[in-house]
């Protein structure tokens, strides 16, 4: 194996759970946005759009960008509640957009490292400065 290969373990492991990684990724991101969310929220009226709207609404969408090949986050929209929830829900959307970002750039990685062959490159055809 050259020096720049990739231990076929290592690529095994990726392959398999490149995808998994990612998934747990926007996951986190849901309750991260959730618990930023819940300590925005300021009052009695909040807390029970948080809780009855807000809250299914990013689960909803989690789900569907976890559905989604690309991972691409669709935000939830706070139009009706806007004047008092507008800045909780931003700061919620810009997580998991942030969150789905990071997926999708894991998946790439992992693609691309499967797509290495086992022998990686061959050190006398690599450009190395010394």
């Amino acid at each position: 194996m050259g020096r720049g290969g990739i231990n076929p373990l290592i690529k095994l492991a990726i392959e398999i759970y490149g995808e998994e990684i990612a998934e747990d990724i926007i996951t986190a991101g849901l309750e991260e946005a959730l618990d930023t969310m819940q300590f925005m929220v300021v009052n009695e009226g909040q807390q029970s759009i948080f809780e009855s709207i807000l809250t299914p609404e990013f689960q909803n969408n989690t789900d569907e960008a976890l559905n989604n090949e690309d991972y691409e986050w669709e935000d939830v929209d706070c139009d009706p509640y806007c004047d008092f929830m507008g800045e909780i829900v931003e700061a919620g959307n810009s997580i998991l957009q942030s969150a789905c970002l990071y997926a999708r750039i894991v998946e790439s990685i992992s693609d691309e490292i499967s797509g290495f062959d086992d022998e990686g490159f061959d050190d006398d055809e690599a450009d190395f400065e010394e």
